[in-house]
């Protein structure tokens, strides 16, 4: 019985090890400040030994601090001296700086769609589709987060990028909202509206 509860403990404490985040070194260097009324960013320099992680402002770090960080998706996270983590959002993603493009918001169409609830039963629901006319391509887009309730209008010009299936629109030069990409078609076969 002793040899079984001995197993179980250790089993607990490798799976819990093995759930723990892994941190790496490196230290915060603040690389630019914007003046009060401008909505230019100030972003931080994370300096590794092989890397350079430029990051968006997201506390108050002292030039030149050590800190211990570790990066998951498109965010950084910085372990505070009270061990809780802050997440940066990365202005650099693998060494490449992350481009914006210049697009506008053209309209959407809503669409219907069907989904199973919780209690098995199918429930539809209403999808505004926008159409953004980009740089080189006109995106359909939808599921853009609380973002996309109310806040796209036609005409609205926006900076995004495009990553895979998702589009990255920033709001306010501050945070980024993900859509799904729906559908792509370029300007010269373009027509308007959806």
């Amino acid at each position: 019985m002793y040899r079984i509860a001995l197993l179980i403990c250790l089993s607990t404490v490798v799976a819990t090890a093995g759930d723990a985040p892994i941190y790496q070194k490196g230290a915060v260097t603040k690389r630019f400040v914007a003046p009060a009324d401008s909505t230019a960013q100030v972003y931080y320099d994370l300096q590794t030994e092989t890397q350079t992680y430029k990051i968006k402002i997201c506390a108050e770090f002292e030039d030149g601090k050590s800190v211990d960080f570790r990066v998951k998706g498109g965010a950084v996270f910085i372990r505070s001296d009270a061990g809780n983590e802050i997440k940066c959002p990365l202005a650099t993603v693998f060494g490449n700086p992350v481009v914006y493009k210049k697009g506008t918001i053209e309209g959407y169409d809503t669409r219907k769609d069907y989904y199973a609830s919780g209690n098995g039963t199918i429930s539809a629901r209403k999808a505004k589709v926008y159409e953004l006319h980009g740089a080189d391509m006109i995106y359909k887009v939808d599921y853009c987060g609380m973002f996309q309730a109310g806040q796209f209008t036609a005409g609205q010009s926006v900076d995004y990028r495009v990553d895979g299936e998702r589009l990255y629109i920033l709001h306010d030069a501050v945070k980024e909202y993900s859509c799904k990409i729906e559908g792509t078609r370029t300007p010269e076969n373009a027509k308007p509206g959806l």
